[in-house]
């Protein structure tokens, strides 16, 4: 068996405070960066890949929610469900 890394990530400090409406979240590995780079939550909105992704935000965001199912075009279709949401404000 031959091992082949695909990607790489690397924890980045931001040059600015991370300021978004929602945030798409791919991973738990993700999910535990950005709670750790947002720490007022209370306006931004998630849209994970799967629940673990999701559990790994923490709490106190806006709002999460969660795709059907594990894959890229199912955050996609949960991302323009929240987009054609009627404001909350």
């Amino acid at each position: 068996m031959t091992t082949v890394a695909v990607y790489e990530s690397r924890n980045l400090v931001p040059s600015a405070p991370l300021i978004a409406d929602i945030a798409l979240v791919h991973s738990a590995r993700a999910g535990t960066r950005l709670a750790e780079l947002t720490p007022d939550r209370t306006a931004m909105q998630i849209v994970a890949i799967s629940a673990a992704a999701a559990r790994a935000c923490g709490t106190g965001w806006a709002a999460i929610h969660i795709a059907d199912v594990p894959r890229e075009h199912a955050m996609l279709e949960c991302l323009a469900r929240v987009c054609k949401a009627p404001s909350r404000n």
